[in-house]
């Protein structure tokens, strides 16, 4: 969903093999005819501590947020969201973005506020900064 028709390793960010790096999914139990079970992630995140540029006192970046094509609009990702924001609140820090254009809307409705003017990130497009305070 990232990177759709790239290759996966597009996918890996510096900071990620951090120690304090959190790495989150949610899975969900998809059953078969036969009654068998298998787990099928459809939504993962990463948290990382980096400091905003603009606002040092954020300290919490929220990357690589995706909920799988098939299952959006299901709230997974609000689930997701109200996880992640927990973790900000344990952590004692508000959380940073940079959302695609497209997701700015779900980033509101969870509460963010967009920062800054819109920027491009080559070959992935039009950027927010937004920031949750908490």
């Amino acid at each position: 969903v990232l990177r759709t028709g790239k290759p996966l390793d597009s996918a890996h960010m510096p900071g990620d093999d951090a120690e304090t790096t959190q790495h989150c999914g949610l899975w969900d139990n998809v059953g078969n005819e036969c009654a068998a079970y298998t787990e099928r992630l459809i939504a993962c995140a990463t948290l990382m501590h980096e400091s905003m540029p603009e606002s040092p006192n954020l300290s919490l970046r929220l990357r690589g947020m995706a909920v799988d094509i098939d299952v959006q609009n299901q709230k997974f990702g609000a689930r997701m969201m109200d996880y992640l924001q927990s973790q900000a609140i344990v952590q004692e820090s508000g959380l940073w973005c940079q959302a695609r254009e497209r997701a700015v809307s779900f980033y509101e409705r969870a509460g963010f506020q967009v920062v800054g003017e819109p920027f491009d990130v080559p070959k992935i497009g039009e950027h927010r900064g937004m920031v949750w305070a908490g």
